[in-house]
């Protein structure tokens, strides 16, 4: 009841239309303009005033639209929504943004809501994709990984822009006893400063390989793989 005031009224009513069962919901919070009606349930639909900070905002007025335009199509995350904020003007570059609003002890941080290991690899898996440990560091130990590949994991990220060359050799090893595919990156997330560059770490083409070949396999039918 984030737009009804303290000690509002909220009614819920069931009747019997037909064969159908109908609820209304009626509260005595701030209501929704007749002309919004018939455009609530549109895509990216807004009613204006809703960002107001009086009722819980931050008083920025970001819209999805803008994320989105940084997004050039692809999947969002939080720094598409720097890039917005920055292009706004509200904040100077992605440290701030992320100091002052998307990191963990921000403003806008809204924390993600965690599966357990078994259902992101039946994920993974069932979109046709390998489940990674991604740049595990000094927890990628064999005690840890144990679980995880009974689990299902399949592979372990070996080269990381954090990784220390004993942690490379390590993992290295790791996968190697566990029978897991090894991958790498440079954990780019569109900041031209830094370490993590696009392109700064070279995977070899044989992991690349061995990698086609693990989602084939997953991914055949049963018998032929």
């Amino acid at each position: 009841a984030k737009y009804t005031p303290k000690g509002g009224q909220i009614e819920v009513a069931l009747r019997v239309e037909g064969s159908l069962a109908v609820i209304e919901v009626r509260d005595s919070g701030v209501g929704i303009a007749p002309g919004m009606l018939d455009s609530i349930f549109e895509l990216f639909a807004q009613v204006p005033g809703t960002l107001d900070r009086a009722q819980g905002g931050l008083g920025i007025g970001l819209t999805l639209d803008e994320v989105l335009e940084q997004s050039n199509g692809g999947a969002v995350g939080r720094p598409h929504v720097a890039r917005a904020l920055i292009a706004r003007g509200v904040v100077h570059d992605f440290r701030d943004a992320f100091m002052r609003y998307l990191g963990n002890a921000g403003a806008a941080f809204v924390p993600k809501a965690r599966l357990s290991v078994e259902d992101a690899i039946a994920i993974a898996h069932e979109a046709g994709g390998l489940a990674i440990w991604a740049h595990p560091g000094e927890g990628g130990r064999r005690e840890r990984l144990e679980p995880l590949v009974a689990a299902g994991l399949d592979g372990l990220e070996v080269r990381h822009p954090s990784h220390s060359g004993e942690d490379v050799k390590r993992f290295q090893a790791l996968a190697e006893y566990f029978g897991l595919v090894q991958s790498g990156g440079s954990d780019w997330h569109g900041s031209s400063e830094g370490p993590r560059r696009l392109g700064n770490m070279n995977v070899p083409i044989e992991w690349l390989e061995r990698q086609d070949e693990k989602v084939a396999a997953l991914t055949a039918p049963s018998g032929e793989a």
